[in-house]
């Protein structure tokens, strides 16, 4: 848009008229591609630029650039390239600038991941430590507050408490002035549909235990997110048993009992393998690539190779300094007789 004023001439540039209809269609989120095309040809030919090529060839490549042809793609500001880049810019010069050298740039570029990570990783214990107060009855706000972080959650609490609860209109009809509206109860949804659920949103985002094992991907996240909601949920109703049973040795003889009883299940229904590794842990992966190895078994280290650093030998000169390294021996002066190629040590003057 900054480059329309160059390519319309001086007078359109100087048309605000001109210049908020297509500021009206380039910047409307609200457009569909059928509107955006319409209403693009309609400002073209009242303005008489059907023969510009620069319009032109906006117009080919709209679905590279036109927000109606992004409606259903995740785009996370990615369009707004430039404010992207001033916040990167912004958070990394506060580490760094551009007078480092490349090892500082590494030091203070680990700095500000370290940084990062810290912040992750504070987030992520306030969201697990954190029970947000529930306003309504509906299991479909438990389940927010199940999948995603607090800040989203306050997002989807509001939606969901200013959507009327759970009902929702259906259908209007308007007969000679009667409007009818036709409500539907919809207290059975109890979930978000895994089709609405953005994965970046979610508490469990940065849950990604991908690793790489000869050039092989293994992914183990898909289920990560449930299995971590209910091992705390697990957790929870392990101490609040232990506190039940606090003081007393009969409850607390019966809960070990029932625990002990429960590995015991565990370990034969084939939760673990015959070398006592957990089936889907990373040690089985390892062993499905490279077999089984026994920890009784020797390997022998050998010494790494010596490698020659600097200084670690001589160098071989070139004949040029060989040549240059001869010329300055030989012209040395002597201090007593001023004559060259001795010094005054071995002077023949000096008996």
């Amino acid at each position: 848009m900054c480059k329309v004023g160059e390519k319309v001439g001086p007078v359109l540039s100087k048309d605000e008229v001109f210049r908020r209809k297509l500021n009206g269609i380039v910047w409307e989120n609200s457009l569909d591609p059928n509107a955006f095309e319409l209403r693009w040809n309609r400002i073209i030919e009242e303005y008489g630029l059907g023969d510009n090529g620069w319009f032109r060839y906006l117009f080919e490549s709209r679905t590279f650039w036109a927000p109606p042809y992004f409606h259903d793609d995740f785009m996370a500001s990615l369009v707004r390239t430039a404010s992207r880049s001033e916040s990167q810019n912004s958070f990394f010069g506060s580490f760094s600038n551009g007078h480092c050298s490349l090892v500082e740039f590494l030091v203070h570029y680990n700095t500000a991941i370290g940084a990062q990570r810290h912040a992750q990783a504070k987030l992520n214990a306030d969201y697990e430590a954190c029970f947000p107060v529930l306003k309504t009855p509906l299991a479909l706000e438990r389940h927010a507050m199940a999948v995603y972080t607090i800040s989203i959650f306050y997002y989807v609490q509001e939606e969901i408490c200013s959507a009327c609860f759970s009902c929702q209109v259906v259908s209007l009809t308007d007969i000679d002035g009667c409007v009818s509206y036709v409500i539907k109860d919809d207290r059975g949804l109890e979930s978000i549909p895994s089709r609405y659920l953005l994965h970046r949103w979610t508490k469990g985002a940065c849950l990604h235990p991908i690793f790489h094992i000869d050039s092989t991907l293994v992914d183990q996240s898909a289920k990560v997110e449930n299995v971590r909601m209910l091992t705390n949920l697990m957790w929870s109703d392990i101490y609040a048993c232990v506190g039940l049973a606090d003081g007393n040795i009969d409850r607390l003889s019966q809960l070990r009992r029932v625990i002990n009883e429960q590995r015991q299940i565990f370990l034969q229904d084939g939760s673990e393998n015959g070398n006592g590794v957990a089936v889907g842990s990373k040690q089985s992966v390892i062993n499905s690539f490279c077999g089984d190895v026994s920890m009784g078994s020797t390997v022998d280290v050998h010494d790494p190779v010596q490698a020659k650093n600097k200084g670690s030998g001589k160098r071989l000169k070139s004949a040029r300094e060989r040549a240059a390294s001869k010329c300055a021996m030989q012209s040395r002066r002597c201090y007593t007789c001023d004559e060259y190629g001795h010094n005054s040590r071995t002077c023949p003057l000096n008996t």
